[in-house]
């Protein structure tokens, strides 16, 4: 798939199909990882798993806990339920998390889409498009931050498009710095091993990447998250 000729690679190189070179949607999922992940070299990402899941989304909806060390930085919501441009007006599911020790505090929101799942071009994530630009390089195309408060109760109800990804996050994506002393330490080290998103147990894989984000508002280990859809709650 990562040859010049396979439709599923990230980018096309060459003249085909009537296009020349251009990126394809799915380098967006890796820019988006890319972010996420970070540059602090002690990432570790696990799954999360969700309750009162409408019956038409079965195996359409995930989530993941985003940690650097053992602070909680992140929440990834995926809708993958099929939306098509042409489709009219496309449906939502609420993410429902409980962020005790982020009550009253602001999160800031990146967003993966397209007009539809059909879409060849005109990808978005976090505002950046690497198509605009016509040789790759990232464009910011919307310099939008969006951004929710998390209420009193420690409550934050994210809305995920159908056919959308949406992060939630302590931190402002795309903006942190290659953390040196941790990532010698991973390179002297040998990966973790898998674990959940409660904390406990074995520690989630660590990952690298060469770009990233500051986090100044982590969360502690000991917060409390909650994930649901459609409107329940689901504690882990």
């Amino acid at each position: 798939h990562m040859t010049q000729y396979s439709i599923a690679a990230p980018w096309q190189t060459n003249y085909m199909n009537g296009q020349g070179p251009h990126v394809r949607p799915t380098y967006y999922a890796w820019a988006a990882w890319s972010q996420i992940i970070g540059a602090t070299c002690n990432t570790r990402i696990a799954q999360v798993s969700l309750s009162n899941q409408p019956g038409a989304y079965t195996n359409r909806l995930n989530a993941f806990a985003v940690y650097r060390g053992n602070a909680l930085g992140s929440v990834v919501m995926i809708n993958t339920q099929p939306y098509y441009s042409y489709s009219g007006n496309p449906s939502y599911q609420n993410f429902v998390l409980s962020l005790p020790g982020l009550a009253g505090r602001t999160v800031w929101l990146s967003v993966l889409s397209a007009d539809g799942v059909e879409s060849t071009s005109n990808v978005v994530w976090n505002g950046i498009s690497y198509e605009q630009s016509g040789n790759g390089q990232p464009r910011t195309v919307n310099a939008t931050q969006w951004t929710m408060t998390v209420g009193s109760d420690g409550t934050l109800t994210v809305p995920v498009r159908d056919s959308q990804v949406v992060v939630a996050s302590t931190f402002r994506l795309g903006r942190e710095s290659v953390n040196t002393a941790n990532c010698e330490n991973l390179a002297s080290t040998t990966p973790g091993t898998t674990g959940t998103a409660t904390g406990s147990g074995n520690a989630a894989p660590t990952f690298k990447s060469t770009s990233g984000f500051k986090s100044d508002m982590p969360l502690s280990k000991t917060a409390i998250i909650a994930i649901a859809a459609g409107g329940g709650v689901f504690l882990i």
